[in-house]
C-alpha cells in the first residue's frame, strides 16, 4: 500500500466517523437549544447549533486521523497477521511430525537397513521450510536411534542442516539416501573451507569407528 493510499483511506474512514459523531452531538444540542429558545425567545440558537456541531466534528475529526484511525488500522493487520503466523506454525508443525512419522517406519523396516540419517533425508526432510523443524526432527529421531545429524559437525553446522540438506538433493553427483551422504558432507565441508578431501574424509571414518567401537563395548558390558 502507498503513502497516499494510506492516507486517503485513514482520512476517509475518519472523516466519516466523525460526521456520524457530530450527527449525534447536533441532535442532542439541538434539543437543549430547543428548551432554552422555549424559555428564552431571542436565544441565538442557529449559530449556537453550527459552531458547536462543527467544532465537535472538526475535533473528532483530528482525534480519528492523528491517533485513532492508524492504530486500528494497524491493530487490523496485527490480528491478520497473528492469524497467518498461526496458520504458518500449524502447517510446519504437521509437516514436521509427517517426516518424523516417515522416518520412525522407515527405520523399523528390516529390509530397507537404512542409517538414521537416510531414513530422515528418505522421508522428507529436504522439503521442509525452515531449519528448526529439521533441527526438531533430528532431536525427535534422536530420542530412538543415533542422532542424524549430529555426527556431522563441525562439517556441517546445526543451522546448516536444511541448507545441506537441500544442496545435496540438488547435486547432480551425489544421492543421499545411499552411502554417498559421506561424500557429500565431505564434499559440503570443503565447499567452506573446513578442511582438505582427504583430512575430513579420514576424520569422519575415524569418527564413526570410534562410535561403533563403544557401542560394542557398552554392548559386552551389557
Amino acid at each position: 500500500m502507498s503513502f497516499s493510499r494510506y492516507w486517503r483511506e485513514r482520512i476517509s474512514e475518519s472523516f466519516m466517523n466523525a460526521y456520524r459523531w457530530a450527527q449525534l452531538v447536533g441532535f442532542i444540542i439541538l434539543l437543549i437549544v430547543a428548551l432554552l429558545v422555549w424559555r428564552w425567545p431571542l436565544f441565538p440558537y442557529d449559530k449556537l447549533v453550527v459552531w458547536l456541531t462543527a467544532g465537535c466534528f472538526f475535533l473528532y475529526l483530528l482525534k480519528e486521523v492523528c491517533f485513532v484511525s492508524p492504530y486500528r488500522h494497524a491493530e487490523k493487520l496485527q490480528s491478520e497477521l497473528d492469524s497467518h503466523n498461526n496458520a504458518i506454525s500449524k502447517r510446519r508443525e504437521e509437516q514436521s511430525k509427517q517426516v518424523v512419522e516417515k522416518a520412525f517406519e522407515l527405520l523399523k523396516r528390516p529390509e530397507s537397513r537404512l542409517q538414521p540419517f537416510q531414513a530422515l533425508y528418505a522421508a522428507g526432510a529436504a522439503y521442509l521450510e525452515t531449519n528448526d523443524q529439521v533441527v526438531w526432527v533430528a532431536n525427535k529421531l534422536s530420542e530412538h536411534h543415533e542422532h542424524p545429524l549430529r555426527w556431522m559437525q563441525p562439517y556441517v553446522l546445526e543451522g546448516e542442516w536444511l541448507q545441506f540438506l537441500e544442496w545435496g538433493k540438488h547435486h547432480p553427483d551425489f544421492k543421499l539416501d545411499t552411502g554417498d551422504y559421506l561424500k557429500v558432507v565431505t564434499a559440503w565441508a570443503v565447499k567452506h573451507n573446513r578442511g582438505t578431501e582427504e583430512s575430513i574424509a579420514a576424520e569422519i571414518i575415524r569418527g564413526m569407528s570410534a562410535g561403533q567401537d563403544s557401542n560394542e563395548i557398552t554392548l559386552s558390558n551389557h
